[in-house]
């Protein structure tokens, strides 16, 4: 249980030091995903399956954030809601 109550620090942890860093990686990162671990900057790729597998290799049991280095540090997601007019009804 305490591995649960662990990941939201590390994950936060993680997240900070990408939102500090991102413009200085994406001047050089752009189109690559970076792995972030102990608010380090661990390895990057522009494979993310090969980062992955790196990844997985080196730290087998700890969480390490991946993400793309894209113009903005967050995806955006726009959801667009249809809502159908049944007063003609």
């Amino acid at each position: 249980m305490s591995d649960c109550v662990a990941m939201p620090n590390q994950w936060e942890r993680e997240a900070k030091a990408f939102h500090a860093m991102h413009l200085t990686w994406q001047e050089h990162y752009t189109g690559e995903y970076v792995a972030v671990f102990q608010g380090e900057l661990v390895d990057h790729d522009a494979d993310f399956g090969a980062l992955l597998e790196r990844i997985d290799t080196r730290y087998p049991e700890e969480f390490v954030l991946i993400r793309p280095i894209q113009k903005e540090p967050e995806i955006v997601y726009n959801h667009r809601a249809i809502r159908w007019d049944r007063s003609e009804q």
